[in-house]
C-alpha cells in the first residue's frame, strides 16, 4: 500500500544559496584514527574519541546506492566523505588536538561498510553483501564504539546519513537507538516504496542492494524508535525530488523536521572532499541543540 505524504509545510523556509556553492575544504592531514572492525577492506571506521563521559557520539554513514567503491574519485561514497563535516563539528564542539581529550563534547566517527556490488565504471571490492550484511556491519560499529547502548547511561547518538546512508541509519536507530538519539538525513532516503513510486527506474539498484524485491519488506526503518528525525534536503537535488523530503519515514510515528535550501545537487553537498557550507551550518545547529539539551545525568565512555 502506498503511503500518502503528509501535507505539513516545511518548518524552515527555503534558504538562499550562493551560485558559487561555498564549501569547506577537505582536511588534507586529518587526525582521524582508522580502525578495522572486520577482515574486509571496507570494514573500517575513522574516529576521534573524547574522554568526556557526557560526550555526544556523531556517527556518519556515507551513501552511494549500495555499490559505490572506495576508489571512486569524488570521495562521496567512502568514510572520507564525512570527515570535512566532522571537522566543522569538531571546530564547534571539540577541543584542540591531540585527541583524545577530556573536555571535547563529541566523539566523532565516520564509518565504512561492505557493499552490494561493483560500480559499472569504477569497479568494487568483493566479496559483496546485501542489506542484512550492511546492517550487520553498522551494528558492529555501534556495539564497538557506543557502550551501554540499551539505556540512558550513555550520551545521545546523532547519526548523520547521506542518501542511502540515511536509510541505513534509520534502521540502525530502529535496532539500537534510544529516545534521546537523533537521525540527520542529508539528501536522504527514508521510504523505498515511495522512492520507487516517484522513480520506477531506481528499482534495479535498490533491489541489487537489498538482495530481494522491495515488496519483501526486509527494510523495517525506525521500528517504533521515538527519537528525533531531521531531513535536510536541497531544492537543487537532481536525483531525489521532494518526495523523500515529504514522505512518511518508514516505521516512525513522531513529527519529522524538514530543512530545505538551495544547497546544490545530490552529491555536491559532500563531493570531492568538501561539505556545502549551508548544509554544514544546519548540521552544526542541530547538534548544538542536542548539546544544549543534555542533563547532568547523561554519560558515555568511548572504547
Amino acid at each position: 500500500m502506498t503511503e500518502t505524504p503528509p501535507t505539513t509545510p516545511p518548518e524552515h523556509p527555503v534558504k538562499p544559496h550562493s551560485s558559487t556553492h561555498d564549501v569547506q575544504p577537505y582536511p588534507g592531514n586529518h587526525p582521524y584514527i582508522p580502525t578495522s572492525y572486520g577482515p574486509h577492506p571496507l570494514q573500517t571506521y575513522h574516529a576521534l574519541p573524547s574522554l568526556n563521559p557526557r560526550a555526544i557520539t556523531i556517527l556518519f554513514i556515507h551513501g552511494g546506492a549500495f555499490r559505490h567503491p572506495p576508489m571512486a574519485p569524488s570521495f562521496t561514497c567512502t568514510p572520507a566523505a564525512g570527515l570535512p563535516l566532522l571537522e566543522l563539528i569538531r571546530a564547534e564542539f571539540g577541543s584542540g588536538l591531540p585527541y583524545p581529550t577530556s573536555d571535547a563534547k563529541v566523539h566523532l566517527i565516520s564509518t565504512g561498510y561492505r557493499l552490494a556490488g561493483p560500480h559499472p565504471t569504477y569497479g568494487g571490492l568483493a566479496p559483496y553483501v546485501h542489506w542484512h550484511g550492511m546492517m550487520a556491519d553498522l551494528q558492529a560499529v555501534w556495539d564497538r564504539c557506543i557502550p551501554n547502548s540499551g539505556g540512558d547511561a550513555r550520551g545521545p547518538v546523532v547519526v548523520v546519513g547521506h542518501s542511502v546512508g540515511a536509510l541505513l541509519g534509520l534502521e540502525l536507530l530502529g535496532r539500537r537507538g534510544g529516545e534521546r538519539d537523533v537521525l540527520i538525513g542529508i539528501e536522504g532516503i527514508y521510504n523505498l516504496p515511495a522512492l520507487l513510486q516517484e522513480y520506477p527506474d531506481y528499482r534495479g539498484w535498490v533491489e541489487s542492494g537489498l538482495g530481494c524485491a522491495v515488496e519483501n519488506g526486509i527494510v523495517n526503518g525506525a521500528q517504533g524508535w521515538r527519537g528525533r528525525v531531521v531531513k535536510i534536503w536541497s531544492e537543487e537535488d537532481e536525483l531525489l525530488g521532494k518526495g523523500q523530503a515529504e514522505c512518511k519515514v518508514i516505521g516512525y510515528d513522531n513529527k519529522v523536521e524538514i530543512r530545505r535550501g538551495n544547497w546544490g545537487g545530490h552529491d555536491e553537498c559532500l563531493e570531492n572532499g568538501r561539505v556545502e557550507e549551508g548544509i554544514g551550518k544546519e548540521v552544526v545547529q542541530i547538534i548544538g541543540e542536542v548539546v544544549a539539551s543534555l542533563d547532568r545525568k547523561g554519560g558515555c565512555a568511548f572504547v
